[in-house]
């Protein structure tokens, strides 16, 4: 028996719209909605899938301060609904695909 692996590549623009939230001092939340637009899906020849073009989801995360000009941020995100689906024929394959993913971002400011 083989091992099967393939290799898909999204082409995605992903817009997040942010609220900072300074919780304790000097840690912050940071929460709310993001929305994705599929440009191009690597499942477009996929027999038997269907997959949306405009995807909402969620991201939650902290942050703080390291000095002045400095912040370190790290997020978790997921998509709401599935983003790939079969379509219920017979011979495709069962598919409910979501994304989560999570990031580490450093940032520097130039003029605090």
């Amino acid at each position: 028996m083989g091992i099967y692996t393939a290799k898909y590549k999204n082409r995605s623009l992903h817009m997040p719209f942010s609220f900072l939230f300074n919780v304790f001092e000097p840690v912050g939340l940071v929460f709310g909605p993001h929305l994705t637009y599929m440009i191009q899906s690597g499942m477009d020849d996929f027999y038997g899938t269907i997959y949306k073009k405009w995807i909402p989801g969620a991201h939650l995360g902290i942050y703080t301060p390291i000095g002045n000009r400095i912040q370190i941020m790290g997020q978790v995100r997921s998509d709401i609904p599935a983003r790939f689906t079969g379509d219920g024929d017979p011979y495709s394959i069962e598919m409910n695909f979501r994304e989560l993913s999570y990031s580490l971002q450093l940032s520097y400011r130039l003029n605090p």
